[in-house]
């Protein structure tokens, strides 16, 4: 509305699919109210199943006029080319160009535990096995989430009251980078302070990368994390399992490893490892 001539970008992430049905029906809204208009969806992990949801997608992006799909993996740039007409380019996420604190506390425990508690979770008996290390916490558990900083910011911008005009949506953009910083650290500092870290999340998997820790990591629920690396090439930083047997295997040779090394606390401004 107020950049009439513009593209419009769509945020990326993991959401683009019918486990999330609002995200989809919206960014479907925008398709469909927008299409004669440049549209770039950023880097994104597809999940469909055969339903309507997944008609409603193709139906809106078919008929819209410039549509760009970044997509994060080898799948879901198959997914899209067979499903969709419009440009499909493969891309790794974004976080892997984002700058990271020059500076993070020394890890002070053994593990960093973060598993999902979503729908995208599962649960089987190697989630069982990883509790008896520690208790695992998600990104909406992490205390400091709670805490004054992120609240103030959500409440500032449910409370600015304003007309959305140019000066308005600057605000806006203010206020949503604050919160977005805020998070980012909280994030980092739970898994920096582990020696190492166990995750079922992406960006826990990349966070964890650019810092410099050693994982293991399990897959979502529908192969998420394994297709990432299968394109990118990020097992270096993390060893992938699906079972106990195999988490006790990486968890022996991932102890031996964080006893013998030295764990960074300095990391470098920016990085570029994808």
């Amino acid at each position: 509305k107020y950049c009439p001539n513009g593209p419009i970008l769509m945020h990326g992430g993991g959401n683009f699919g019918h486990l999330y049905p609002s995200h989809q029906e919206l960014r479907n809204s925008i398709f469909e109210r927008y299409g004669k208009r440049k549209i770039v969806l950023l880097p994104q992990s597809i999940h469909f199943d055969t339903g309507p949801l997944l008609e409603e997608t193709r139906r809106v992006i078919d008929k819209a006029s410039d549509v760009t799909l970044l997509v994060r993996d080898h799948d879901s740039e198959a997914f899209a080319n067979r499903h969709f007409d419009c440009r499909v380019m493969l891309c790794p996420d974004a976080a892997f160009g984002m700058q990271v604190p020059e500076c993070l506390s020394s890890a002070d425990t053994k593990w960093s535990l973060l598993l999902r508690s979503d729908k995208e979770a599962k649960s089987t008996p190697l989630h069982k096995r990883i509790q008896t290390l520690g208790t695992p916490f998600d990104w909406y558990d992490l205390p400091q989430a709670k805490a004054s900083n992120g609240q103030r910011y959500r409440d500032k911008i449910a409370n600015l009251g304003f007309s959305y005009g140019r000066s308005g949506m600057a605000k806006l953009e203010q206020c949503y980078s604050a919160l977005a910083r805020s998070r980012v650290f909280v994030g980092l500092a739970h898994l920096g302070k582990g020696k190492a870290v166990v995750s079922d999340r992406l960006h826990a998997h990349i966070l964890s990368s650019l810092i410099g820790r050693q994982q293991i990591i399990l897959d979502n629920s529908y192969g998420k994390i394994s297709r990432y690396q299968n394109t990118w090439g990020t097992q270096d930083y993390g060893t992938l399992v699906d079972s106990v047997a195999g988490f006790d295997l990486a968890l022996g040779n991932l102890s031996q490893q964080v006893a013998n090394c030295p764990v960074p606390s300095k990391i470098a401004g920016s990085s570029n490892a994808a």
